[in-house]
């Protein structure tokens, strides 16, 4: 039996004054290093953002591991 190496990912974006979203998914473990990218599925969210839907683009940018998020939502 083979499992892949993914790690699981939750993260809730918070945007002043207009409220909150959330994202999940999964990561491979592969890519977590400078330039590894994945894409999280938007699950929701809060003020403007409620029901809202899409996804989150994940990017390492550095090797201390800060990450950049690019939200790609849809009403």
């Amino acid at each position: 039996m083979h499992f892949a190496k993914k790690d699981t990912c939750s993260q809730i974006y918070e945007i002043p004054t207009r409220g909150t979203v959330t994202a999940e998914g999964l990561i491979p473990v592969s890519q977590l290093k400078v330039g590894g990218t994945w894409v999280l599925a938007i699950t929701g969210g809060t003020g403007e953002f409620e029901n809202v839907g899409g996804s989150a683009t994940v990017e390492i940018v550095d090797d201390t591991g800060n990450s950049e998020h690019t939200l790609h939502l849809l009403p």
